[in-house]
């Protein structure tokens, strides 16, 4: 298994010297007031040390290392709710990926086909799990899998996702969003029965929503 980052090292090696200069701190506390003459010096006593004029960088974890950790851990992860979080991560970190490629990008083409292909095989092994104890459900990934498909240009495909997920998650924290968007589209198509009975639908999840106004 590949070694952690410099960074996390270095992360991990000052928590355990604050647990360890921790335990000096409360110690101190504890001892009694009357110290006497050979106590030793106080923090008064310590001559001043100029801080360095610049610092180390702290160095940056590109989206690319940390992907690379997360499939390290994925190779010894046996327990399928871990390896099922490990694949959701990189499934994000896909989309993350290919977002900013798009805004780097001179010219149009596909960028999100891996971020829609991770999605649909973690609702295929959802669908596999189904009845487990345990199971996570596929109201978020439903939600990324619409979004990866309309930032391709494919709202055909996005639409017909938002549909199920709200069939299937009436209550979801994303219904209402899903409403919108699908009377969005309905509304561009000049389908404006379908998209008056959608933006209804919108209202009805009242004004806390933001999509209300």
């Amino acid at each position: 298994m590949m070694c952690p980052p410099a960074f996390l090292r270095a992360s991990v090696a000052a928590l355990l010297l604050i647990g360890v200069s921790g335990c000096g701190v409360l110690e101190s506390i504890s001892e009694p007031q009357d110290r006497g003459p050979n106590y030793g010096k106080t923090l008064a006593d310590l001559q001043e040390v100029p801080l360095p004029e610049t610092l180390d960088p702290v160095p940056v974890t590109t989206i690319d290392e940390i992907e690379e950790s997360y499939r390290a851990a994925l190779t010894v992860a046996k327990d399928a709710d871990v390896r099922h979080r490990i694949l959701t991560r990189l499934g994000d970190l896909e989309m993350a990926r290919s977002e900013q490629n798009q805004l780097d990008a001179t010219q149009q083409q596909s960028f999100f086909n891996d971020a829609i292909n991770m999605y649909s095989e973690l609702l295929v092994l959802n669908a596999e799990r189904q009845g487990e104890p345990g199971t996570p459900t596929n109201e978020r990934l439903l939600y990324q899998l619409s979004k990866a498909y309309a930032l391709d240009g494919r709202i055909e495909e996005s639409d017909e996702i938002l549909a199920t997920l709200v069939e299937e998650f009436p209550e979801s924290p994303f219904a209402a969003e899903a409403d919108f968007r699908r009377a969005e589209k309905a509304f561009s198509d000049s389908d404006y029965d379908k998209a008056e009975k959608l933006y209804g639908t919108v209202m009805l999840a009242g004004d806390e929503t933001p999509f209300y106004i």
